[in-house]
């Protein structure tokens, strides 16, 4: 940003200082446009962020490639926050690769549910929900016109799927990837029960905790946006409001960054 207005916009592989590797994360500062190393403010909002071990790793990565910069750190949930709520408190979830959610004051997090990551947690993410059709088609259990129109879409063996699982990096994408199967085919039975049953779990385990439950519920990711019809119907369910929904926060980020 530059003169109040958006002068370049960039788009990177992401980075989590509990995945990434350095070397990776190199990689990725060299995609940016040179020139963008000259620039004296940096706002990264990121996953894995928030431990003091998470800032100091990205902390170092960024000092490192925006050597004249002051840099602010803050987590996905800030971001998405700071994008859907501005200054108006909210409840505010993250459902994409992975899932979150916080209670916003209007500017700051005031409660916190701490994510427990994609193997102990992740309820209600593309994670959760392309391992339920991953398990499910390998196991078997899927109708046979939804196995078969998997098996095109996700055209991976047995063995290909546990290699990129234990062995390849960020195996959370790779098996989240497998969710947006489910997009165009909602309609379906099977389908619908997956995705409903993974956003009722999600509402469970970090929604119904944080009073006063009548705060509108803010939705961002790939997740929240490809199934915004059955989130809303799940929220309703459980007597929860449903505010804004949308894929991405840039431009909600973008605004906001304009007024503060």
């Amino acid at each position: 940003m530059e003169n109040g207005g958006v002068s370049g916009q960039h788009t990177t592989s992401g980075l989590n200082p509990n995945y990434t590797q350095p070397n990776d994360a190199v990689a990725v500062f060299n995609t940016l446009p040179a020139e963008w190393k000259t620039a004296h403010q940096i706002y990264f909002y990121g996953s894995g962020l928030g431990s003091k071990a998470g800032n100091q790793i990205m902390q170092g990565w960024l000092s490192q490639h925006f050597q004249d910069a002051a840099i602010a750190l803050e987590n996905d949930l800030v971001a998405a926050a700071r994008s859907l709520c501005a200054n108006q408190p909210g409840i505010v979830a993250i459902l994409g690769t992975g899932s979150n959610a916080c209670r916003w004051d209007g500017a700051t997090i005031d409660d916190d549910q701490h994510s427990l990551g994609y193997i102990l947690g992740d309820e209600g993410s593309g994670f959760s929900i392309g391992k339920h059709f991953i398990a499910d088609y390998f196991y078997g259990q899927m109708p046979d016109e939804i196995a078969k129109a998997f098996s095109l879409y996700f055209p991976y063996t047995r063995e290909e799927v546990l290699a990129a699982t234990y062995h390849a990096p960020a195996p959370n994408r790779f098996i989240a990837n497998a969710a947006r199967f489910a997009v165009g085919r909602e309609t379906h039975l099977y389908i619908r029960q997956v995705i409903t049953t993974a956003f009722q779990a999600f509402i469970k385990a970090y929604l119904l905790r944080f009073k006063p439950l009548h705060l509108p519920v803010h939705c961002t990711g790939s997740i929240a946006a490809a199934y915004a019809d059955l989130l809303r119907e799940q929220l309703s369910g459980f007597g929860l409001v449903t505010g804004n929904i949308m894929a991405d926060p840039l431009n909600g980020l973008i605004e906001y960054h304009k007024n503060n």
